[in-house]
């Protein structure tokens, strides 16, 4: 039986905190013992965690988010030592450094690095984002194996760590329980939804009101989309940026068209009412929430972030089978992507398909083998 160790900063809700327990998921499915190693145990995604795994909780809780993980190295230490057989694999971010530098210290201990993080951005930013920069270059070819999610972070981190070919994966997110997406129920109680029965078009999207999210950009899209199509718009996701993004949308006198509805567990519920799904971003690790989207046939507008992620996801840019790929930080391409998005016809034969490589049983399948 295989043992299994993620590590991650926090239990927060999150992408990365999304990929780590569907991936937990999927190997205890698979007949593996799980455990996490959680900096700081606290948040939305913790009654998320399976039963069956242990949770072993640092608490860290005082401190700034990536200085949780780098405080609980004695303890990160101390598990790798009475666990030797066990797998350690770790979050995107600072967990991949401590367990990265770690593993100089248990050699006999496999660590896997899990990083869709795009290097060359940490080598050009602050003095603490250049410090993590040369600290992965030094201890990342530690790592037994490292896997992203898509071509170009592959690509990025073997140029920029040095990262010898056959350590380097591309295993798609474990993103997708397709019993779920099926078993979720179409939302129908929103006023926002009962208004598509008067013509309007609903577009959602889904994240935390940050500004790499770039929603004042989308906010704005979407008042030059009124001007010719009638359209809502429902955001999903609490965040620091709320005061702000409430104030914007009061200034267009849009309250009556886009929603700010907040922190939901229903994703799949308002993907399945909406009629597109819009990505405004400035940054993504990889764009998660595009697959979640695909899964429930909903089409897509993403705007071509750095890391590359998106672009993958949507295979080309401008048309394509999905949506709309359009250029980021323009908020007339992307009110323009989001008229030809909504005119456009798909094949839901193309959602299928595509959905399929990102399903947590064959993602943690991938895993397992390495």
């Amino acid at each position: 039986m295989k043992k299994a160790a993620l590590l991650m900063q926090s239990a927060a809700n999150g992408g990365v905190q999304r990929v780590m327990i569907n991936l937990a998921r999927g190997m205890v499915e698979q007949g593996a013992t799980v455990d996490f190693l959680i900096a700081d145990a606290q948040g939305e995604m913790l009654n998320q965690i399976p039963e069956a795994c242990r949770i072993y909780d640092f608490k860290k809780r005082n401190c700034r988010g990536d200085l949780k993980v780098f405080l609980s190295m004695p303890k990160i230490a101390t598990y790798m030592r009475k666990n030797p057989e066990t797998v350690i694999y770790a979050a995107p971010g600072l967990s991949c450094t401590v367990a990265a530098f770690l593993k100089f210290f248990h050699p006999h201990t496999k660590v896997v690095l899990i990083n869709d993080n795009k290097c060359s951005l940490l080598r050009t930013g602050g003095l603490y984002h250049k410090t993590v920069y040369y600290v992965n270059k030094l201890v990342y070819p530690l790592a037994d194996q490292i896997v992203a999610a898509h071509t170009p972070a592959v690509q990025d981190i073997a140029e920029n760590y040095h990262v010898i070919p056959e350590k380097m994966h591309v295993i798609y997110h474990p993103l997708i329980d397709i019993k779920e997406v099926e078993a979720a129920p179409v939302e129908k109680g929103h006023p926002f939804v009962r208004a598509k029965e008067d013509g309007y078009k609903l577009l959602l999207t889904v994240g935390r009101l940050v500004p790499e999210k770039a929603f004042e950009n989308l906010i704005d899209a979407v008042a030059l989309v009124r001007k010719e199509e009638k359209v809502k718009l429902i955001i999903l996701g609490e965040g620091e940026q709320r005061a702000f993004l409430q104030e914007k949308i009061k200034s267009l006198k849009l309250e009556n068209d886009i929603d700010l509805f907040g922190y939901t567990t229903q994703v799949f519920s308002f993907m399945k009412s909406a009629d597109l799904y819009v990505l405004s971003s400035r940054q993504e690790a990889f764009g998660n929430v595009l697959v979640e989207a695909i899964a429930c046939g909903l089409p897509c507008v993403a705007t071509d972030c750095v890391s590359g992620g998106p672009k993958e996801i949507m295979e080309q840019s401008g048309a394509g089978k999905y949506g709309v790929l359009c250029e980021k930080e323009n908020v007339e391409a992307l009110a323009k992507a989001i008229r030809i998005a909504l005119e456009k016809k798909y094949d839901k034969k193309d959602f299928e398909a595509k959905t399929e490589k990102f399903e947590i049983e064959y993602s943690a399948k991938q895993y397992l083998k390495l």
